[in-house]
C-alpha cells in the first residue's frame, strides 16, 4: 500500500490538510472533511504533474506520526497501480510513445515467444494505429482505467500485478483471503 502522512489543523474558521511528503500542497475547507477532499484533488493533480515531467514520487511512509491531528493517508489502489506503472516505465526508460506503440502490436507483428520488452520496444505496429491517448489515460490518476488495460501495460513491461487482501484490524496485517 502506498501511504503518506496527513496532518489536519484548524486556524480560526479554516481547516487545513497537508502532508510533509508534499509540502507545497494544502487542502482548505470549512471542516476537516472538506479540507481533506480539497487536498485529495490537489494531490491527484500533483501526482499527474510528477508523471508528466517523468519525476519521482515521494517515498511512501508507513510510520504513523505521533503529532496530534495526523495519521496515514492510504492512496487508493487504482492511483497506486498507476504510480507503479510510471515507476516501471521510468526504470526501463520506456516513454509514453514507446508504450503506446507496444500496446498497438498484434500477433502479426511479433513472433510467438518474443513478447519481451527488449524485443518489442523497437517494433512498429503494422496496422499503423497507435492510440497515444490510451497511454495518457492509463497514467492519469484521475481516469478510471480498467484493470485489464493496466495488466496489459505491465505485461508488455515484463511485469505482473500481484496483490494481497489484508485485514485492517489485525495487528500483524495477515492475509484474509487466499485463493
Amino acid at each position: 500500500m502506498v501511504t503518506y502522512q496527513i496532518q489536519h489543523s484548524k486556524s480560526g474558521d479554516v481547516c487545513m490538510s497537508k502532508s510533509p511528503q508534499f509540502p507545497d500542497l494544502v487542502g482548505f475547507g470549512f471542516d476537516r472533511d472538506s479540507a481533506f477532499v480539497d487536498f485529495m484533488e490537489k494531490l491527484a493533480l500533483e501526482l499527474n504533474a510528477i508523471i508528466a515531467r517523468g519525476g519521482e514520487f515521494p517515498k511512501s511512509n508507513a510510520k504513523r506520526s505521533r503529532t496530534s491531528g495526523s495519521g496515514l493517508l492510504g492512496i487508493n489502489t487504482a492511483m497506486a497501480i498507476k504510480m507503479h506503472l510510471h515507476n516501471v516505465m521510468r526504470k526501463n526508460k520506456v516513454s509514453r510513445g514507446d508504450l503506446a506503440r507496444m500496446m498497438a502490436l498484434t500477433e502479426e507483428d511479433v513472433d510467438s515467444g518474443s513478447w519481451h520488452l527488449e524485443h518489442i520496444r523497437t517494433l512498429e505496429p503494422k496496422s499503423g494505429k497507435v492510440d497515444y491517448k490510451k497511454v495518457h489515460r492509463l497514467l492519469d490518476v484521475r481516469h478510471n482505467s480498467t484493470l485489464t488495460e493496466l495488466e496489459e501495460a505491465f505485461r508488455l513491461l515484463d511485469c505482473d500485478i500481484d496483490f494481497v487482501v489484508l485485514s485492517k484490524h489485525s495487528a500483524n496485517k495477515r492475509p484474509v483471503s487466499n485463493i
